[in-house]
C-alpha cells in the first residue's frame, strides 16, 4: 500500500483485494496528488466486465478532473479564471452567487454523471443491455484548495471512512 500526500495537507492510502469469492479484482484505486482526487471504483460483482467498468470509470474521472479542475485552480497562487471568479463573488452585490466550493461540488457531480453516461454507452455499444454487462460504484473525495475543504462523494453503496 502506498501512502500519498494530497495538497501537502492530507495523507491518503488505498488498497483493493479480490476477497475469497472471486479469482480477480474488480476494483481500482485512483490517488492523484497533483489534482487532489482520491477515488475507489468498485466493480459490481456478478457482471461480466465489472473490472473494465471500474477501470474505465477511474480513468474517465481522472481525465475529467484534469480537464475541468486543473491543478492550477487555486486563485491564491495562479492568475486566471478562478481568481476572476473569486474576485467577483467577494463583492456584496453578488452575495447570492454560489461559492467556489459550491461550484467545485457541482463540477464533481457533473463529472460523475458524465462517467455514468460513459459506462452506460459502453454497455450499449457492446449490446449488453440486459443488466449483465458492466457496472461500478464509486466513492471518493476531491480537495478544493480555494476553501480549503475536502469534498466527499459516492455513487452506489460503497463506503468511505475518515480517521483523525
Amino acid at each position: 500500500m502506498t501512502v500519498s500526500q494530497v495538497f501537502k495537507r492530507y495523507y491518503v492510502a488505498g488498497q483493493t483485494d479480490c476477497g475469497r469469492r472471486r479469482d480477480h479484482n474488480e476494483d481500482t484505486v485512483l490517488i492523484n496528488e497533483a489534482d487532489g482526487i482520491v477515488l475507489v471504483a468498485d466493480g459490481m460483482g456478478g457482471h461480466r466486465y465489472d473490472d473494465k467498468a471500474s477501470f474505465e470509470a477511474n480513468q474517465l474521472v481522472n481525465r475529467l478532473i484534469r480537464q475541468y479542475l486543473p491543478n492550477d485552480r487555486d486563485p491564491r497562487t495562479q492568475p486566471g479564471f478562478w481568481q476572476k471568479m473569486a474576485a467577483l463573488w467577494r463583492k456584496p452585490e453578488h452575495a447570492d452567487q454560489p461559492s467556489l466550493f459550491e461550484i467545485h461540488s457541482q463540477i464533481i457531480a457533473d463529472i460523475l454523471v458524465q462517467t455514468n453516461q460513459a459506462i452506460y454507452s459502453l454497455n450499449q455499444e457492446a449490446q449488453m443491455v440486459d443488466g449483465n454487462g458492466m457496472g461500478t460504484t464509486m466513492v471518493g473525495c476531491s480537495y478544493c484548495p480555494t476553501q480549503p475543504k475536502m469534498q466527499a462523494f459516492h455513487v452506489g453503496d460503497s463506503r468511505q471512512y475518515r480517521w483523525r
